[in-house]
């Protein structure tokens, strides 16, 4: 949305609220006209579209899966809706992730990252063993050489074996250099969100052991998301109630 807009709607609808009784012309009109302009902020919202998506519904487009793990396996349907990837953990190994393609994630500046959301959903399918917790569950990082490093979020829940949505913000809470385990500030958080490079999402849940049935996960809908803009709603709700009042003043 535009800067500047919305004090400018503001003071349209405030200038132009319908009395009650008999409209004139001059408020039916602006009544269209206010209509129209809802019509707009509604199309700007949609159009705030993620800064990257994969949806896998053809292929894995290109994500791979780290040492730990075999795969990826695209599966056609069974998605949250359609396609989606697999990974089957190696018994013994590391933790292992799921790992995004370069051609998508790196070298990347997105200048509206920060405050925004890492979306994504995933399913455990089937293994044998504890549960892994306590782990990280994702890992970005910059290009930019004065936040170089490993920034990584911990605390979600394992998923279970339905498909199990997960947002984490773009923002400093939570998340810690990897290295030494201090948290980010503010600053540093916006580097490394606006010189985008890298993002891996753990896909290990089960601890398998020699003996026990590996497990898989899958990985659906990932999403890097802008900040979000002003609600449409809530300037739709305003516009009601300035209305109202002038009905009231009139």
């Amino acid at each position: 949305m535009r800067p500047g807009f919305d004090s400018r709607w503001r003071r349209f609808v405030l200038a132009n609220a319908l009395p009650l009784g008999s409209p004139s012309k001059k408020h039916l009109a602006s009544l269209k006209l206010f209509l129209f302009l809802t019509a707009i902020c509604m199309a700007g919202q949609a159009s705030a579209l993620p800064l990257v998506e994969n949806r896998f519904d053809s292929t894995a487009e290109g994500w791979t899966v780290t040492a730990g793990a075999s795969g990826p396996v695209h599966i056609g349907t069974g998605g949250n809706p359609g396609g989606y990837i697999t990974g089957t953990d190696i018994q013994g190994n590391d933790i292992w992730y799921f790992s995004a393609p370069a051609s998508q994630y790196s070298l990347q500046t997105w200048t509206d990252a920060y405050g925004g959301l890492i979306r994504f959903d995933l399913k455990q399918i089937g293994g044998t063993g504890p549960p892994i917790t306590g782990s990280v569950d994702v890992i970005i990082w910059s290009w930019d050489s004065s936040v170089s490093g490993d920034v990584v979020y911990s605390g979600l829940s394992n998923p279970g074996s339905d498909w199990t949505s997960y947002q984490v913000g773009l923002v400093e809470t939570g998340w810690v250099w990897e290295a030494t385990g201090v948290p980010l500030t503010q600053t540093e958080m916006e580097k490394v969100v606006t010189s985008f490079h890298g993002l891996m999402i753990r896909g290990d849940f089960l601890d398998t052991q020699s003996g026990e049935t590996p497990d898989t996960a899958g990985l659906d809908n990932v999403s890097i998301n802008p900040v979000p803009e002003p609600s449409t709603a809530a300037l739709f709700s305003l516009g009601l109630l300035a209305l109202a009042s002038g009905a009231r003043r009139r």
